[in-house]
């Protein structure tokens, strides 16, 4: 299943959109400090979009992900919570890479990008091996 996350969370109190990539995924550069940031790709733990093959969906997908940053982060400024990715799960579906899974919540209003995502139908029910 994707966005399984394991070990505590790390809480990085600022960071900003940069790209919607999908409906399941943001870029954000993430303030880390002392005038320090880094620029990732955050996949949304518990969210699940259609793929860029299923044009229609995967664009519907997208627009909800950004009408969510006009209506609740329009200066793109967010709080992120990220988690390691368990390792069985990177192993089992063959994938090599780090993934940043992440919740994504508003600074001025705390709405959470991820529960609004679900609450739109936008629901992880698990990967198969061929995603």
């Amino acid at each position: 299943m994707a966005g399984i996350p394991t070990g505590p969370p790390w809480e990085w109190p600022l960071a900003t959109l940069v790209e919607v990539g999908d409906g399941d995924g943001v870029r954000l550069r993430v303030d880390n400090g002392f005038g320090s940031s880094q620029t990732e790709w955050i996949r949304l733990v518990g969210v699940r979009a259609p793929e860029k093959d299923e044009p229609e969906d995967w664009a519907a997908a997208k627009a909800d992900v950004a009408a969510w940053f006009r209506e609740y982060a329009p200066d793109g400024l967010v709080k992120l919570v990220t988690y390691r990715t368990s390792m069985p799960v990177e192993i089992r579906f063959g994938r090599s890479f780090t993934r940043y899974l992440g919740k994504v919540v508003s600074i001025k209003t705390a709405v959470e990008l991820n529960a609004w995502l679900v609450a739109k139908g936008w629901i992880d029910r698990g990967m198969t091996a061929e995603e």
